[in-house]
């Protein structure tokens, strides 16, 4: 016979993967190119306004979608049945579905996004 985990056990390895895609899925919402690419060149050319411009762009890149995160959470029903009552339901999933692949899996074709990295760190950097 063969052996079988107990149905608490095989539950808690699901919510672990779950919680491992999710944090997976918001490190890449948070960390996009934009996010590695501009503070080496705002750190660079913000000078004596440094704090100003850091404070700008953590509230921005940062605030916005956590800002966006913590509206998603105040719907029990998710965003697809927000999205569904003003449109229909499959292409509300149909929307999200595509705007999720492109940000996360298809975002890798977006090479004009990551072609500036070559660039931006001897530039904000130089050599003396």
């Amino acid at each position: 016979m063969l052996y079988s985990p107990p149905i608490i056990y095989r539950e808690t390895i699901i919510m672990i993967k779950k919680a491992g895609l999710t944090g997976l899925l918001l490190f890449g919402m948070f960390f996009g190119a934009g996010n590695l690419i501009f503070p080496p060149s705002l750190g660079a050319l913000s000078g004596e306004q440094f704090w100003e411009a850091i404070l700008g762009f953590v509230l921005s890149g940062v605030g916005i979608a956590v800002l966006a995160l913590i509206i998603g959470m105040l719907n029990p029903k998710g965003y697809v049945d927000e999205i569904s009552q003003k449109i229909s339901p499959w292409f509300a999933t149909l929307y999200l579905v595509i705007l999720y692949l492109s940000i996360g899996p298809f975002s890798q074709f977006h090479v004009p996004l990551r072609l500036p990295m070559k660039w931006a760190f001897p530039l904000c950097y130089p050599k003396e």
